[in-house]
């Protein structure tokens, strides 16, 4: 099995769910009445841009090799995140604190539901950077006394289809898949 595909896995079901739970957090406070570009602006300025992570997600979690370079990119995004709804609570926080003490159950429900996100976004980010850390030294390099030659394999099976990398050395075959000698 594929090293933190579980992981990425993760990833994918949380940023569906976010992206279920903003959506519906949205359309419950958006007015039913007025023209139809008053109802659908609101969300499409937010879903447009949050429908990315878990497409991004989902290439991860399928394809890692693939899209490795993009991780970066979505734990980037993911920190935006984070620090737009911390700057719309300072921004709204005089605002927040007079709806709190009007009616207490949609604002604790907007506020609530926002910090929530902010949290799994803070733990995708960790995430994120455990996976990076992990590809980054995914790498194993094989001491030069036990294979002759200095080899650096990856940890990771290849894919199905796909052959394990040889090296020769004099006589010797070292397999990349293995890091084993094959006489």
């Amino acid at each position: 099995m594929e090293s933190y595909r579980p992981l990425r896995f993760i990833f994918f079901i949380y940023d569906l769910a976010r992206l279920i739970v903003m959506v519906s957090l949205l359309s419950a406070f958006v007015p039913l009445e007025g023209s139809g570009d008053d109802r659908v602006f609101p969300l499409l300025f937010y879903v447009v841009p949050n429908g990315l992570f878990p497409l991004m997600s989902l290439f991860l979690w399928t394809r890692l090799d693939a899209y490795k370079p993009y991780i970066a990119l979505y734990m980037a995004g993911k920190v935006l995140a984070v620090v737009a709804v911390f700057a719309w609570l300072i921004f709204s926080l005089p605002n927040i604190t007079h709806a709190l003490s009007v009616n207490t159950r949609p604002s604790f429900t907007v506020v609530g539901t926002a910090l929530l996100l902010t949290l799994g976004d803070a733990l995708t980010i960790l995430g994120g950077v455990v996976l990076k850390k992990k590809i980054l030294t995914g790498e194993q390099v094989f001491p030069a006394e036990q294979t002759g030659v200095l080899l650096a394999a990856p940890l990771s099976a290849p894919l199905a289809g796909q052959e394990a990398a040889v090296l020769v050395s004099g006589d010797r075959k070292i397999s990349s898949e293995e890091g084993v000698q094959c006489e």
